[in-house]
């Protein structure tokens, strides 16, 4: 009996110092993981990288935090580093194996997921150049006031001030996030990930192609609105000049109309069937047979 306890108590004696040792590598490794979390926490959130990303991902409404999670990854990543290193202090090779394991394939993929990163970087660096050059020389354009005024004009007989919306914003957000689709097969490529590629590519191909049709449609419906607006204030004027407005109020037309006046009507009426040939026209560039 004496002789087992001694081998028991030989055996704990040797297993202490082993036992000692994986505790103060788990205590210190998670100490450390912590600290360097939270270093990469602070980094990341000085770099204002995060609100971007956040933006990217709903903004304010789904209260994301990008900071936080990579801290929980640094932070867990590390943590299963010093589980192996605890293990295998301990000699439970059978525990550590599968960590290694999975570690491996973390780190294997780390060059992927750097190089993913670089584009990602690269493309925001990019779009967001085309997208402030694009909406200066907009601004410089003053596109949208042009609009709004012609908006007004067009709405004053009717006594309203209708707002045209922003056109300048809108294009430019077009080419920040047309540059990101452009960049997404590369950084598929980069992960590897075979399967989303080749139906991301064909996407992108179909955009890029359909973009000559577009870019014809928006000219011709543009310039024919131009003429059509054009048209509508000549044929206006012409009656207003000629009295046309006048003669409704004699012969009792502008109970019929309200506030409109013969003139406004008739240059609407002229306004829309102007239009309408012109809408065609930019339906069949689009090649949209069965809308057209």
């Amino acid at each position: 009996m004496n002789q087992v306890l001694d081998r028991t108590l030989e055996a704990i004696q040797g297993y202490v110092p082993s036992l000692v040792a994986a505790v103060g590598v788990l205590v210190g490794g998670w100490l450390v993981a912590l600290i360097i979390a939270a270093m990469v926490r602070a980094i990341f959130k000085r770099t204002t990288l995060d609100n971007k990303i956040a933006d990217w991902l709903g903004g304010e409404k789904a209260k994301v935090e990008p900071e936080k999670l990579l801290a929980r990854i640094v932070f867990w990543i590390l943590m299963i580093v010093v589980l192996v290193g605890f293990f295998q202090v301990l000699g439970l090779t059978s525990m550590s194996e599968p960590l290694n394991q999975f570690l491996d394939q973390v780190f294997a993929f780390l060059p992927s997921l750097i190089s993913a990163g670089v584009l990602l970087l690269l493309a925001w660096m990019v779009a967001t150049g085309l997208r402030f050059a694009v909406r200066r020389g907009l601004e410089l354009t003053k596109l949208d006031e042009r609009l709004g005024d012609s908006v007004r004009d067009e709405e004053a007989e009717e006594g309203e001030a209708a707002k045209a919306p922003s056109l300048t914003r809108t294009l430019s957000e077009t080419v920040y996030w047309l540059v990101f689709l452009l960049f997404l097969p590369a950084v598929l490529d980069a992960l590897s990930l075979e399967g989303l590629l080749a139906p991301v590519n064909s996407l992108v191909d179909e955009i890029l192609a359909f973009l000559p049709n577009l870019l014809g449609a928006a000219l011709i419906v543009a310039i024919g609105w131009l003429v059509a607006r054009i048209v509508r204030r000549i044929v206006t004027n012409l009656l207003r000049a000629v009295g046309a407005d006048n003669l409704s109020e004699r012969v009792g037309i502008e109970r019929v109309l309200g506030r409109q006046r013969l003139s406004g009507v008739v240059g609407l009426v002229v306004y829309i069937l102007l239009l309408v040939p012109v809408v065609i026209a930019g339906l069949n560039a689009l090649q949209l047979a069965a809308v057209t």
